[in-house]
């Protein structure tokens, strides 16, 4: 379903902005201009 691909693309960006911020060292701050 189209619901379930969102909420898929959601997990799948929200952890790769998550290592992303690992590996560059970014703020937390920066993840809000995604959302």
């Amino acid at each position: 379903t189209v619901s379930a691909f969102y909420a898929r693309l959601a997990v799948i960006a929200t952890c790769y902005l998550q290592d992303v911020q690992q590996q560059q060292g970014l703020q937390p701050e920066n993840k809000r201009l995604f959302f």
